[in-house]
């Protein structure tokens, strides 16, 4: 199960949860340590990331 390997908990729409990338990084860097160097998470401030930063990850 992804989320008990990732520690995360999804919401219902894995679509929306997967779409700025940041599960499909922590995913990648769970398979194969460091992997993914950089990874573009929301904050508080701005809970959406742009889609610049949405492509980056993916």
């Amino acid at each position: 199960n992804l989320e008990s390997r990732l520690k995360v908990i999804l919401p219902d729409d894995i679509g929306a949860a997967l779409m700025d990338g940041v599960v499909l990084c922590h995913l990648a860097n769970h398979i194969r340590p460091r992997s993914v160097a950089s990874i573009h998470v929301p904050s508080p401030a701005v809970p959406k990331l742009s889609m610049a930063k949405c492509r980056r990850n993916v």
